[in-house]
């Protein structure tokens, strides 16, 4: 993948800032007491997460063996918890805050584009403190169609004046990376966040990179190329 001419990053939020899983598994169990249904552990959480909430509760439903009627219910019951949870259990994995910091003192600007709801993106980023760094923070309630769907991409760089080919997603899933592709953007994955049943390396991005510092060091040694 080249690295030049990148004016501005945009970022996955769930398994790309944060680890998410836990927070996800304790509201989906809350859910899924709800409706007396069996408890699922982290790790099956994990590989059900991806495209929202409301597939992420259509899948857990279905690992369950619960009636898909009721999903409405149980998306407003897993909304409920998961906002009662939100920045409780949930890491940012390493080098993503000095990463940010960097990036930030480059002054690059920065988007946050999630298909998780705007509220609970806002209250994650802001309880590490650092919404700050973006520009832009984009959830799923906002998009007129949620990633995979090159919508958010394309109307993130619309609000920061770029062209898609100037920009750069980091993410860590299909989503992620089809969204970029469709918009023409480039993307690169960071190799330990929500996969799905794909490797990284699978999953068709133009590089995968070791972490956002890797990310960092890229997008500083462009920009003192451009001086």
């Amino acid at each position: 993948m080249h690295w030049n001419n990148i004016h501005a990053v945009l970022f996955d939020l769930d398994g790309t800032l944060f680890d998410t899983a836990q927070e996800i598994n304790a509201a989906a169990n809350l859910m899924l007491a709800e409706i007396n249904a069996p408890a699922i552990d982290t790790a099956v959480s994990q590989k059900l997460i991806g495209k929202g909430a409301a597939n992420f509760v259509e899948r857990a439903l279905k690992a369950v063996g619960v009636s898909p009627s009721l999903q409405d219910q149980a998306v407003i019951s897993f909304l409920k918890h998961y906002e009662a949870v939100t920045a409780t259990l949930a890491p940012a994995y390493q080098g993503v805050l000095q990463g940010l910091e960097e990036l930030a003192d480059l002054k690059v600007p920065m988007a946050c584009v999630t298909n998780k709801q705007t509220n609970l993106a806002l209250k994650l980023l802001r309880t590490h403190q650092i919404e700050h760094y973006f520009s832009i923070v984009m959830g799923g309630d906002l998009m007129e169609r949620k990633k995979p769907d090159a919508w958010p991409v394309l109307a993130v760089c619309r609000q920061l004046n770029i062209q898609p080919e100037q920009g750069l997603f980091v993410g860590d899933s299909d989503s992620d990376v089809d969204a970029a592709k469709a918009a023409g953007m480039r993307c690169t994955v960071l190799p330990y966040g929500y996969s799905g049943a794909r490797s990284f390396d699978e999953l068709g991005a133009d590089s995968v990179v070791s972490s956002l510092l890797e990310i960092v060091q890229h997008i500083r040694q462009d920009l003192n190329r451009r001086k």
